[in-house]
């Protein structure tokens, strides 16, 4: 079983190894990233519920899943 193992772990190290270390004929250029737009459009900032009138709810401040869990 020990070498069934070490010979699973030697095959994995030798296909890391040989990903990552051979040659490839890819040369890296650099690149300038354009400016990005920002938010503008359907992303535009939402101030639509900045002047929400807030009601209390009495006794009802919980979520129902929390009220459901209490009963049982």
């Amino acid at each position: 079983m020990k070498k069934l193992v070490l010979m699973i772990v030697a095959i994995l190290f030798l296909a890391a190894a040989y990903l990552t270390l051979w040659p490839v004929p890819i040369e890296p250029v650099s690149w300038n990233a354009p400016m990005p737009p920002g938010y503008g459009g359907p992303h535009t900032v939402n101030t639509k519920l900045a002047n929400l009138k807030m009601i209390s709810l009495g006794k009802e401040e919980r979520t129902r899943a929390h009220c459901y869990r209490q009963r049982r």
